[in-house]
């Protein structure tokens, strides 16, 4: 009975130690390959080409990265074209200004969406926004922005949590106007018209402060 026990043990230990060796050596291929293969590759959109710098969506990661093109073949390299960078496996994480081994044009129109962030980052300029400031009147003000931009900035409403405040200058310094009541009475639009979009925000304070003194 003892023998028995001794033998189901040992062939116990034995199945573990086969399932444990074929583990290790799974695991070490892996990473053999990992170490052996010569390229680390992404897929990517670009974004934008600016003489031999492209700067490249990767959906995958949700990341943009610039990278540095050898090749000045004019017109080779467009926006929304599809690519497969191949990066020197050595380098480890790749950073902007990198130069890849080489790149493969996948398809001349990708079907990878690229966010309107992105695109607002790499194209927008606040050249193309202007801001007109109303008179200052003794009950409100109104602040309209004009953004001319293919994708225009995020304006964001205020709510009536949005409390602001008024100071009034008394000799060189500057002191809280005391408040009637902490109602806000802010209108806001936003509107689409031919040369942009308009955001108007007309600041009323006639139920906060009352009307103020001309200066």
């Amino acid at each position: 009975m003892k023998c028995k026990k001794i033998n189901i043990l040992f062939i116990i230990l034995i199945i573990i130690i086969i399932l444990t060796t074929i583990l290790i050596t799974l695991n070490y291929d892996k990473i053999k390959k990992r170490l052996t293969e010569e390229y680390i590759t992404y897929i990517a959109v670009i974004v934008k080409v600016d003489n031999n710098n492209l700067l490249c969506y990767i959906e995958e990661s949700d990341r943009t990265i610039s990278i540095i093109t050898s090749d000045t073949t004019k017109d080779k390299y467009t926006q929304g074209q599809e690519i497969k960078i191949y990066f020197d496996n050595q380098l480890g994480y790749i950073t902007d200004g990198d130069m890849p081994q080489k790149i493969k044009i996948i398809k001349q129109e990708s079907n990878i969406d690229i966010p309107d962030d992105v695109i607002r980052n790499c194209y927008n300029s606040f050249k193309d926004v202007t801001v007109t400031v109303e008179p200052l009147g003794k009950s409100g003000i109104t602040l309209t922005i004009v953004d001319n931009n293919y994708y225009p900035y995020d304006y964001e409403y205020l709510d009536n949590s949005s409390i602001y405040t008024i100071m009034k200058k008394v000799e060189n310094s500057y002191r809280y106007i005391k408040k009637e009541n902490t109602i806000v009475n802010n209108m806001q639009e936003i509107s689409l018209v031919d040369d942009g979009t308009v955001f108007k925000t007309i600041f009323d304070w006639s139920q906060i402060y009352g009307e103020l003194e001309k200066r």
